[in-house]
């Protein structure tokens, strides 16, 4: 769970996890007033709670096709938003054997 963010970075991307542990969750208010332009939500976040990006400078969103649920407000004033890109999770369903020249 991310909780909140104090930081001044125009680029962020959030983890799968943190300190070992899984990262599922964007509570409220996490990025709220920051000046982040581009967030990357790395697969394995599965929600994003209202009010998350309230009022930051989000110019672009990169979130992948896992993510459950995005909550009413969770963009709120969030005004320069502009590109949303989701990206879909796939599989490979073959094995890439390492050549050594």
């Amino acid at each position: 769970v991310i909780t909140s963010y104090i930081g001044k970075a125009q680029q962020i991307c959030v983890p799968s996890s943190l300190g070992g542990f899984p990262v599922r969750t964007i509570r409220e208010q996490a990025f709220a007033d920051t000046e982040c332009k581009t967030v990357i939500l790395s697969p394995g976040i599965h929600e994003v709670e209202k009010w998350a990006f309230r009022n930051s400078r989000l110019e672009q969103l990169y979130i992948y096709d896992d993510l459950e649920k995005i909550s009413d407000y969770a963009f709120q004033d969030c005004d320069m938003l502009r590109t949303l890109l989701t990206v879909e999770i796939i599989s490979i369903p073959f094995r890439i054997n390492t050549i050594v020249c």
